[in-house]
């Protein structure tokens, strides 16, 4: 209920304190619709950064891609970082927001 009446972060705050979303490569965050990180559980260094502008260990913009090519039915992105390959899965919701979760395959 929620997520429908836009209150994406008070909905994902329950998963604070998580330890599946604070360890072992398992991650969970929110993007608004302009692509601004709103929620990150396991990174909150995260948290108000321009997910358009990262890019991955080699250089591929996957910021980018993941806001431009994700549906509303979900879409998997895969990214590589410093500790391994990053595997999201991400639907866009109603008003643009992202939805994003996944896990980090070591290198």
């Amino acid at each position: 209920q929620l997520i429908e009446d836009n209150e994406l972060v008070s909905a994902f705050r329950k998963f604070d304190g998580e330890s599946a979303f604070n360890s072992g490569g398992i991650y969970l965050f929110v993007l608004d619709a302009d692509g601004q990180n709103i929620y990150h559980a396991a990174n909150r260094t995260l948290v108000g950064s321009d997910f358009a502008k990262l890019v991955d260990l080699d250089g591929r913009p996957f910021g980018q891609n993941l806001i431009t090519n994700t549906a509303s039915s979900g879409s998997w992105h895969n990214y590589r970082t410093g500790i391994g390959w990053r595997l999201t899965y991400a639907p866009k919701i109603r008003g643009g927001q992202i939805i994003a979760a996944g896990f980090t395959a070591p290198n």
